[in-house]
């Protein structure tokens, strides 16, 4: 089969991607190595940024008559039990939702518009077609085995971290994460955290630590299937810089800062300390 674009992965930057080239009018295949709806260890919380990403997609109320919850503010909770309230500025707000059913309803708006959703289709092969500029994906289908081949004029790798190319991408593990999904506990329009020696845990009606990654996603995926010049020179978009190096580097620092218990403890319980790290999870959250 041949197509203008081909998507490795029906995440939300897969997704968005293949929803915004559809509306550009491109061909587009996605092609999910697992079958929807589908379980994932992952956040559940899409900040204000992502919100804004949503809507922009034109799928945010979608999003909310699936059941999301919105989450105005941020809750922090250091070892020894300090916390500090952190709330989204005006009327801004976080959406809270199962991975599951998230990703089914942008695989959906994407197969909506007009993309081809290929379910069950591992891809382990992408090469460039001899004396063309056309690009081959090769892979096989989980339950039959059966291989196909799919050609594009450009390929969008949204498989993830451990997605295809893994072993090129000198991926380096440092944290575990567990997930569990309980019934009869709400706590409104809050996410709760709670820092301890080299980790956290997460409370909301469904999970945060930032939302920052699903976010960033969406933004990427967006960005690329409005300008992408397929068929064209080949470009690289490196999403990494500027804002979203800034906005890593800070989750990141923050992170390193806050699974320290004594430093922790301290910022919660300073208000100076406490007001820098307002400032730097709502400029990485909504900005």
């Amino acid at each position: 089969m041949e197509t203008d674009v081909i998507v490795i992965g029906a995440g939300p930057g897969g997704s968005a991607s293949a929803i915004s080239f559809r509306r550009r009018g491109f061909g587009v295949a996605v092609l999910e190595k697992r079958f929807m709806p589908r379980s994932k260890v992952c956040g559940e919380m899409v900040a204000p940024l992502g919100v804004k990403e949503l809507r922009r997609l034109g799928v945010l109320e979608k999003i909310e008559a699936a059941g999301a919850n919105k989450v105005r503010k941020i809750i922090f909770y250091s070892p020894d039990g300090a916390g500090r309230e952190i709330a989204f500025p005006g009327e801004e707000y976080g959406v809270a939702m199962s991975r599951e059913m998230l990703d089914t309803v942008l695989f959906k708006e994407a197969r909506g518009e007009g993309a081809l959703g290929v379910e069950g289709f591992r891809v382990d092969k992408i090469e460039r077609e001899s004396g063309t500029r056309l690009f081959r994906v090769e892979g096989a289908y989980s339950e039959s085995g059966k291989r196909e081949s799919f050609r594009s004029n450009a390929v969008i790798n949204a498989s993830g971290l451990k997605g295809i190319g893994y072993r090129d991408k000198k991926c380096r593990e440092f944290l575990y994460a567990f997930k569990i999904h309980l019934r009869g506990i709400s706590c409104g329009d809050s996410a709760e955290l709670f820092f301890y020696d080299g980790g956290y845990g997460g409370l909301v009606d469904i999970d945060p630590f930032t939302g920052l990654g699903i976010s960033l996603a969406l933004q990427g995926g967006r960005y690329i299937g409005e300008n992408l010049e397929v068929g064209k020179e080949r470009r690289t978009y490196d999403l990494k810089r500027s804002l979203n190096r800034t906005r890593l580097l800070t989750a990141g620092m923050l992170r390193k800062v806050l699974f320290r218990p004594r430093l922790c403890s301290m910022i919660m319980k300073h208000a100076s300390f406490s007001s820098m790290l307002g400032t730097g999870i709502l400029g990485i959250l909504h900005t």
